[in-house]
């Protein structure tokens, strides 16, 4: 499967949120059960450079197995943190050693701009 693109725009100092759903080619819900994830964002595709970091591990990403739902979120007081105005970013599903069969898949890719804060 190709990741899908997707563009996002995260406003410094306020909350950050999107949510996606892993769905087949038939429109069903690909259960995440025993699935980890992780969103970084850089300045470019080929930048050592981590602008943010987004996982499983970090609670920035929960992830709903059945349903196949992966939620993003980041809390305004972090996004305030953020200077920088732009990058590139990709979500990727890791299957856990539980799942011998499955195999890590980017499901998310594209361009991230950042709105700055006037009123800081």
């Amino acid at each position: 499967m190709v990741a899908t693109q997707l563009d996002l725009k995260i406003e410094q100092g306020a909350d950050f949120a999107f949510t996606v759903k892993y769905i087949d080619d038939a429109g069903a819900p690909i259960n995440l059960t025993d699935y980890t994830a992780k969103m970084k964002i850089r300045p470019s595709k080929d930048s050592d450079l981590l602008l943010a970091e987004y996982t499983t591990t970090n609670s920035k990403i929960v992830i709903t197995g059945a349903t196949g739902t992966v939620a993003v979120r980041e809390i305004a007081a972090n996004t305030l943190l953020y200077n920088w105005v732009a990058g590139v970013y990709d979500l990727v599903l890791i299957p856990s050693a539980l799942a011998p069969t499955q195999r890590a898949v980017r499901i998310l890719e594209g361009n991230v701009v950042m709105s700055r804060e006037v009123s800081l």
